[in-house]
């Protein structure tokens, strides 16, 4: 994705995080990499720029990876993108999609356990042979622990 940081007090680096909005999808995304940076025009006051840093100030633009952090998402090119933390505001177009990746693992059949390829049933919470305990009152009382009386006395 193409992006544009609009606004951000430090810098941006791989691994900052920040919500993602496209279209109607909004979730937490993480930045796995940063390429092909047009930096602001500076002034010489500002110091040395660090050459081939991944990382963007306010004003820059570049070539950011996101991943997104709960599921994945389906976006389409060329559509247009927002992202913010805090006071931090981005604003982008979607370059390019990138499939799920599936691990290595999951993909040959003989390390799938037996059974795990079936989708999963919710069981039942209740158990016809077993009696959920009864309640005399709103709490229940455990009668093995010692109480106390009006006097404060411990009885057993």
């Amino acid at each position: 994705m193409i992006v544009m940081i609009l606004y951000h007090q430090t810098t941006i680096k791989p691994k900052y995080q920040a919500m993602l909005h496209v279209n109607a999808t909004a979730q937490t995304c993480q930045i796995v990499s940063i390429d092909h940076i047009h930096r602001k025009s500076k002034s010489n006051a500002d110091g040395p720029d660090e050459a081939g840093a991944q990382i963007l100030r306010t004003g820059d633009r570049g070539l950011v990876r996101f991943r997104f952090m709960q599921r994945a998402e389906f976006l389409k090119e060329g559509t247009k993108l927002i992202f913010r933390e805090g006071r931090t505001k981005g604003l982008g177009t979607v370059k390019e999609v990138f499939p799920v990746k599936e691990s290595a693992a999951a993909s040959s059949p003989s390390s799938v356990p037996e059974g795990a390829g079936r989708a999963h049933t919710r069981s039942s919470t209740r158990d016809a042979s077993v009696k959920p305990p009864a309640h005399t009152g709103r709490f229940s009382k455990n009668h093995n622990a010692p109480t106390r009386d009006a006097g404060d006395k411990l009885m057993k």
